[in-house]
């Protein structure tokens, strides 16, 4: 971690689970915290280090659980970021640096077809009073009906004191928040 000593982690190979295995290396290791991270169904072992800034770094070394593991060796520094599909996302893994391609669709509608996986969607944020945009969600109940909801995303200073809306649409972090809210503010067990 950030140049220091290096460190050997050993892991017990007759761990139940991944978060079995997390516990471990988070037993083991200091200056930075290991933990999972889900990405479009896939789970990914994130080390964040302790320090912060474009001098911070994690290196890999080889060892024999790197390939079980889908580790590679090389070091991951503060000021490289990673692209999820909805631009660049600061302070990932090393691992997920490597694991997480960007999301590519030209879709602008997804259709789950009753389930709960979608592609990626390109998000783009509104800049100051940019105006406003309506995304519609709809998914049918245990009884065939279709439950729908058109939440409302708005560029700061264009949103409605109604709607709480103000800023929504300015980054991905403001947008899911708001959208989630409003899913669990409709009532609608469908669309929570």
């Amino acid at each position: 971690m950030d140049g220091g000593a290096t460190q050997t982690i050993t892991l017990n190979q007759n761990a139940a689970n991944a978060s079995a295995i997390v516990s471990q290396i988070n037993q083991q290791l200091t200056g930075a915290t290991a933990s999972l991270v889900s990405v479009n169904g896939k789970n990914y072992l994130q080390i964040a280090f302790s320090t912060t800034g474009t001098t911070s770094s994690v290196q890999i070394l080889s060892g024999t659980a790197n390939t079980p593991l889908g580790l590679t060796t090389g070091t991951y520094t503060g000021a490289n970021e990673v692209d999820l599909g909805f631009g660049s996302v600061s302070n990932e893994s090393f691992a997920g640096k490597l694991g997480v391609a960007a999301a590519a669709s030209s879709l602008s509608v997804v259709n789950a077809s009753g389930s709960s996986q979608a592609g990626g969607i390109a998000f783009t944020a509104i800049g100051a009073n940019g105006g406003t945009q309506a995304l519609t969600f709809s998914a049918n109940d245990s009884n065939g009906a279709l439950q729908s909801l058109t939440i409302t995303l708005a560029a700061t200073g264009s949103g409605t004191p109604s709607l709480a809306n103000d800023g929504s649409a300015s980054s991905i972090d403001n947008a899911v928040a708001y959208i989630n809210s409003q899913l669990q503010k409709s009532n609608n067990p469908t669309l929570q």
